[in-house]
């Protein structure tokens, strides 16, 4: 259950239970919010089934990288504000708390950069989608979009597409070689397909 999960890890450096129980409402709350329809609990859950067993901070990040999700921008930025405040208040370590943020952050490119080796896998599992089965990946294309209503067809295909050519012309997409090997090739017959859908 996922809030026995998130209340697990809150209350592991010190938090009390009450704090832990207030911040996943919190937590919870957002993810429900009726705009969303692909950024939900769903994703949340499947994330943690790759990263279950990872690293407080690999978790952390996880649980809050996108708390905040909506049209205003700047969502990983707010995102990792939400996460400081919270993990402040659960009394997790300062070196942690600056980890998570750096992680949250780097969701926004998914470049690496100098984060440690380890931490890796938090930005993999984003990306997981990418390697669904294709009715899992068409529902996803599905909840972006809804998601993005607000902007035009051609915009929003335009914009997509780019998205979608980004990813396909790296090297290699996911970082770690576990995920690579799990969802590498998949991934790729993905985008492929959805960018001739797009391009057509």
């Amino acid at each position: 259950m996922l809030r026995d999960e998130f209340l697990s890890l809150a209350m592991k450096h010190g938090g009390t239970q009450s704090t832990a129980e207030l911040w996943w409402a919190e937590v919870e709350s957002h993810y429900r919010e009726e705009h969303r329809r692909y950024h939900t609990l769903e994703h949340l859950a499947e994330m943690l089934d790759l990263l279950r067993g990872e690293s407080d901070a690999v978790l952390a990040a996880m649980w809050f990288q996108d708390v905040i999700y909506d049209r205003r921008g700047s969502n990983e930025e707010r995102s990792a504000d939400v996460a400081r405040e919270a993990l402040t208040d659960l009394q997790f370590p300062r070196a942690t708390i600056d980890l998570v943020e750096r992680l949250i952050l780097a969701t926004k490119t998914h470049a690496p950069g100098d984060l440690p080796p380890e931490t890796h896998v938090l930005l993999d599992a984003d990306l997981a989608i990418l390697g669904a089965p294709r009715e899992r990946y068409e529902r996803y294309i599905e909840g972006v979009r809804y998601e993005y209503s607000w902007v035009p067809e051609a915009m929003f295909r335009a914009g997509r597409a780019g998205v979608l050519r980004a990813f396909a012309e790296k090297e290699q997409i996911f970082l770690t070689a576990a995920m690579h090997e799990r969802f590498e090739e998949t991934a790729r017959e993905n985008l492929a397909w959805e960018l001739d859908g797009i391009e057509d």
